[in-house]
């Protein structure tokens, strides 16, 4: 069996920077929102030019949309401190730390609404998915040591015959350096 690498588990990474000036002060607002396929990010808040975070007042809320994909996690980072209790439309989410860390399964919007009576600071956003279509994501193929084998066609050698194909730096008897 071929050893291989799968290609799930993508993750888009939404920060602050991302929605900078939008939303408002005290009460939050709705984002305009920002798409990094095939994740559309929006949600209610505020996020003034000059923070490095976005800031998601009590009962304001943050939505992440998939297109032909289904999101399997999402972690907000906060800044310390600014953190504390959250609930999902769907799924499980839980607070560690300076982290909300949701889990599930959704090819539609799942909604995160901070349910603390302060404000979260989130600094950055992290989606990971998988696409639709396949359970399993095509493998991308790690050739062998077998494989490392070349067919050359070489004097009195048949065209068909496989030999190794030495790297420069292997000494052999052909390449071996005489004074």
């Amino acid at each position: 069996m071929k050893p291989y690498i799968w290609l799930n588990n993508i993750k888009p990474t939404f920060t602050y920077k991302d929605l900078q000036g939008q939303g408002a002060s005290s009460t939050g607002a709705e984002f305009t929102g920002v798409t990094k396929d095939p994740i559309f990010m929006s949600g209610k808040g505020y996020c003034k030019s000059t923070n490095s975070y976005v800031q998601i007042y009590s009962n304001n809320y943050l939505t992440f949309t998939p297109t032909n994909a289904t999101i399997t996690k999402i972690v907000l980072t906060a800044t310390s401190g600014y953190i504390k209790t959250w609930s999902a439309s769907e799924g499980t989410i839980e607070v560690s730390g300076d982290k909300a860390t949701w889990t599930g399964s959704s090819t539609s919007t799942v909604t995160l609404t901070n349910t603390a009576t302060a404000q979260a600071r989130i600094t950055q956003m992290d989606v990971t998915y998988t696409t639709s279509g396949s359970e399993e994501p095509e493998p991308v193929i790690v050739p062998t040591e077998e494989e490392v084998l070349a067919t050359k066609p070489a004097y009195g050698v048949s065209q068909q015959e496989k030999m190794f194909v030495a790297d420069d730096n292997y000494e052999t008897e052909t390449n071996r350096k005489y004074c």
